[in-house]
């Protein structure tokens, strides 16, 4: 890997549900660091014959919009380098090139942050972003939010100045709202420039229903 302050390297096939959630879910993790010090590089390892295919996978990552480059491992050098052995998989290695911290499956998602905040910290970068943003508004999707159970919302027609909302499924907890698959997204009038991009937003006090 090419010298900097922290690397993310992800195992996975372009072509699996699991495996195609955390690529992108890794991306979306990733994006608030903003970082010349940062390389994030997946690694697209196929489990089955039809998942050689590289056009194949080229046009899984393009609807996935994958925005890290994705190295594919149909020889199994990068699989055996690492002597992985599961998808997905996480692996964050540091500027000396030591994996310092790994995650077999999904989820996981804000220690992983964390982990990349502290490496980014330990080679000097002064910033390496926050994992949260702070929210003040009112929560409009239609029905309300249930608490720590999946649900799939909706935005109304118009927001209110400093109203928002969740599109897609997602799961509201009592201090973070965290989305489900893919397609998720915030829409908000707030003056918040990545609004539409967080994957996971601190919250004032939700409502329940």
């Amino acid at each position: 890997m090419a010298i900097g302050a922290a690397h993310v390297g992800m195992f996975g096939t372009a072509e699996s549900e699991g495996a195609s959630r955390e690529l992108a879910a890794i991306g979306c993790a990733t994006e608030w660091l903003n970082s010349s010090r940062l390389t994030l590089v997946g690694v697209h390892t196929p489990e089955f014959s039809f998942e050689h295919d590289v056009e194949n996978v080229r046009r899984a990552l393009q609807l996935m919009r994958i925005p890290y480059p994705v190295v594919i491992d149909n020889a199994y050098a990068i699989w055996r380098a690492f002597d992985n052995h599961y998808w997905p998989a996480l692996y964050l290695v540091d500027a000396h090139g030591r994996v310092r911290q790994y995650h077999f499956g999904e989820g996981e998602y804000e220690r992983s942050e964390i982990a990349i905040q502290r490496l980014l910290s330990e080679a000097g970068v002064a910033d390496g972003g926050e994992s949260v943003v702070s929210v003040n508004a009112n929560f409009a999707s239609p029905g309300g939010a249930i608490v720590d159970r999946p649900r799939v919302y909706s935005a109304p027609s118009r927001l209110a100045l400093n109203e928002w909302a969740l599109i897609g499924e997602w799961t509201m907890g009592r201090q973070a709202a965290v989305r489900n698959g893919l397609t998720g997204r915030i829409a908000s009038s707030m003056p918040i420039a990545d609004a539409s991009s967080g994957r996971r937003w601190r919250l004032a006090s939700p409502s329940s229903a």
